[in-house]
């Protein structure tokens, strides 16, 4: 069993991660030159107008943000690429809970 202070400092190094990896790819293949920067900013409005749906549906169901906003992205899902897409992600996204439960 690890210490809590280093099992801390373990959770946070794996939290950050994942955004150092994203930044370090985009920074290497020099992605921002074949942005499409116009996609770029529809899925951003769509990133605020799905946050912005999800905070009020989390204080209308008194549910945590985070599940309010997986709901409504899986709705989006849906609606933009079919059923089976979003079949897909649910089970996927359950493999990632069970996993990492386990993990954690």
């Amino acid at each position: 069993m690890l210490p809590s202070a280093v099992h801390t400092r373990f959770r946070s190094a794996l939290l950050w991660l994942g955004p150092i990896a994203v930044v370090a790819g985009l920074v290497s293949y020099r992605t921002w030159t074949a942005l499409p920067w116009l996609r770029a900013g529809e899925y951003g409005l769509l990133a605020l107008v799905i946050g912005l749906a999800s905070l009020l549906f989390a204080f209308l169901s008194r549910r945590s943000f985070a599940t309010a906003c997986a709901a409504l992205w899986l709705i989006a899902l849906a609606w933009f690429g079919g059923l089976l897409p979003a079949l897909a992600v649910g089970l996927l996204a359950a493999a990632a809970l069970g996993a990492g439960s386990v993990l954690v």
